[in-house]
């Protein structure tokens, strides 16, 4: 069991550090033309230099002069060849092209039809099917609930399977170390070097259930910050400005929730809203882990600005704490009220009480001096700041002359 686990920590670190030059991508040969929608690369195109991409879907049906690190949310397929290494993570994985170097990869559904020239290290949710044409130069790990091997493996391999399954075209040119329900009868060939067999037991199991679980919660953690990136990078800065908050939050939608679902249940009226509480409730407890995990990854990883790796580096730093005694209820008990706070400060960021009292009426602005000025023997530019003198040069305004008497008489 012990090295069941330290396998998945090994394959989720070692994808962590082949993401490493995401936080450089930017100084490197960043391909910009990657989209939420997806990222293709048409057949006959070749691209010098590494890739790095994340988006829903990713086909590779040219070639790249270098390695392939990328993120998918939904289907990977790599039909070119690839001259460096490829370290993705994809829910859906189908490989029927080359890799020139090594071959790391995590997700849930993997089929590889194609050519490892390096090492291949796999980890899946649901099942890995190595085809009879699929070729691995070097060793092979494995690390499944349902797998398949038909192909060809030029050195060691180990395989930690519930359910392993061995074609008659199988070639094996180490060691096999496997671990499953049912042994498997190889015939005279097909493994050179030794066999050696654990069978899966009750304990193992229950490894193999820690796993798919920590898997899921790599794929959940991945889809989140790919969908939503914005919203997890401002969910870290609302956990750190007001950390208090967020735990009061936390605590109080965990324990409160619940009961005033049960009261609600109590009566006739009150059980559909009862129900739509408890699923929210559900869905914020499964999405409280995905943003604790990032929260740790932006504190670990405070120097890298690439949102996907720190979230990368969060999960594992959240797996290893999982693996030690005592402190793993700590981590645990730390997602479940932490991130379940982040979660209720994130929905309620922005929001302003209402105001149940009217706003007393706005003062009128006082009056200018001018304007209160009313002699008749001066007149008043409005316009006019009352501080500023008058222009040297301004001409004074004509006064209108008042007839005299004499010149009234002259009249009549």
């Amino acid at each position: 069991m012990k090295r069941v686990i330290f396998g998945f920590i090994t394959i989720t670190a070692l994808a962590v550090l082949g993401f490493a030059p995401f936080a450089n991508a930017q100084q490197g040969n960043y391909n910009k033309q990657s989209t939420d929608i997806g990222y293709s690369l048409p057949a006959g195109k070749k691209h010098s230099g590494n890739i790095y991409t994340s988006s829903r879907n990713i086909q590779i049906n040219g070639n790249i002069e270098g390695s392939l690190y990328c993120v998918a949310s939904s289907v990977l397929v790599i039909n070119g060849k690839v001259s460096g290494d490829v370290v993705c993570l994809a829910s859906k994985v189908i490989i029927n092209g080359e890799i020139g170097q090594d071959l790391r990869i995590a997700g849930s559904d993997i089929s590889l039809k194609g050519k490892v020239n390096g090492d291949a290290s796999i980890a899946s949710l649901d099942k890995v099917n190595l085809a009879p044409e699929s070729t691995i130069s070097k060793d092979l790990q494995i690390y499944g609930s349902s797998t398949e091997i038909s192909g060809e493996i030029g050195n060691n391999a180990y395989i930690s399977s519930h359910n392993l399954k061995a074609g008659n075209m199988v070639k094996i040119g180490g060691d096999l170390s496997y671990s499953s329900v049912d042994e498997i009868n190889f015939t005279n060939g097909q493994v050179k070097g030794k066999i050696n067999y654990n069978q899966v037991q009750n304990n193992d199991n229950a490894a193999l259930s820690v796993i798919m679980i920590m898997l899921m919660l790599l794929v959940l953690s991945m889809i989140v910050v790919l969908v939503v990136p914005s919203r997890v990078h401002r969910s870290s800065e609302i956990a750190k400005g007001n950390f208090i908050t967020v735990i009061l939050a936390g605590v109080a939608t965990v324990f409160l929730v619940p009961i005033v679902a049960i009261l609600l249940a109590l009566s006739v009226i009150g059980i559909p809203v009862a129900i739509v509480m408890g699923f929210a409730y559900v869905i914020i407890l499964i999405m409280s882990a995905p943003f604790f995990i990032y929260l740790l990854g932006s504190i670990l990883l405070s120097g890298v600005k690439n949102i996907p790796l720190r979230m990368l580096g969060g999960v594992v730093f959240f797996v290893a704490l999982c693996m030690i005694p005592f402190v793993n209820v700590v981590a645990i008990l730390s997602s479940l009220f932490i991130g379940t706070g982040i979660v209720i400060r994130l929905i309620t960021d922005g929001y302003k009480m209402p105001r149940y009292t009217l706003n007393p009426p706005a003062p009128k602005p006082p009056m200018p001096d001018a304007l209160l000025d009313t002699s008749d023997n001066q007149d008043t530019d409005i316009t006019k700041n009352s501080s500023e003198a008058t222009p040297k040069d301004a001409k004074p305004s004509a006064k209108k002359k008042t007839p005299s008497k004499s010149s009234k008489k002259e009249s009549e």
